[in-house]
């Protein structure tokens, strides 16, 4: 369920054709995280973790579609992309990170959380 959990955004983007960069998506979980531990409640977080961290991701995402939708799509982070591939030929299997992701979170789909 954890990896469900952590590779959902991916599979939110992947859906809307979105990406980001792996240290930008590494932010947003690592965002989530500290804002568990600043205003979590801990009664509930404790009781199944990966489960409230999905929660808190999704509302996350669905909160904030407009700005993440701007974010990923503005053009100089089209560029950049494009830039950072063309730049660096050898390494232009890094920027596929979303897409494994996405399949991992596929594949990952938790028997218990009734979404098989």
């Amino acid at each position: 369920m954890l990896t469900y959990a952590i590779t959902w955004p991916a599979g939110w983007m992947q859906n809307k054709q979105l990406h980001c960069t792996s240290k930008r998506y590494m932010h947003i979980i690592e965002q989530r995280l500290d804002d568990i531990l600043k205003h979590g409640n801990p009664t509930h977080y404790q009781l199944y973790f990966p489960r409230y961290l999905l929660k808190c991701l999704q509302d996350y995402f669905y909160h904030n579609l407009d700005q993440l939708y701007y974010e990923f799509t503005h053009l100089g982070n089209v560029i950049k992309r494009i830039d950072s591939i063309l730049s660096h030929p050898h390494t232009a299997t890094q920027h596929k990170h979303i897409e494994v992701m996405a399949r991992t979170h596929q594949r990952d789909i938790p028997e218990s959380c009734g979404l098989s």
